[in-house]
């Protein structure tokens, strides 16, 4: 027989590291040449890709948030973070969000995030990677 308990635990003498702030939101958009296989980078957020035949270029609306160790330091970088939409060498299409280090030096941040909004008239395919830098 087994016997549910509820209750709750204490660790004493425990290290915790500093909780992860969360940014304000920023909304940014880019365009680029519509057509090709779109490839969209992103490691956290959401992606939307629609049709819209009256298009006459790819277009990209982002939010996004940032952590940090302060909410200066989220606010900051979320500032400094930057949406690209660009053509790659085979003629497609490649969208990404680029964030800034975090002033510890680390690559990112758990609260990174970027939601993107991709509309086009036409696309000859579509594939999401989460690229980890």
């Amino acid at each position: 027989m087994m016997l549910a308990v509820a209750g709750c635990i204490t660790v004493a003498n425990s290290i915790v590291a500093d909780t992860d702030h969360r940014s304000i939101a920023v909304i940014t958009d880019t365009s680029v040449a519509d057509g090709g296989k779109l490839l969209v980078d992103g490691t956290n957020g959401r992606v939307t890709v629609s049709r819209d035949p009256t298009l006459s270029r790819l277009e990209v609306t982002a939010e996004f948030h940032c952590g940090g160790a302060t909410q200066a330091e989220s606010n900051d970088r979320v500032k400094h973070t930057r949406l690209i939409a660009e053509r790659t060498t085979d003629g497609g299409i490649r969208v990404r969000a680029e964030f800034p280090t975090l002033q510890s030096g680390a690559a990112h941040s758990p609260s990174d995030s970027a939601n993107l909004d991709i509309r086009a008239a036409r696309l000859d395919g579509i594939e999401r990677a989460s690229l980890v830098s």
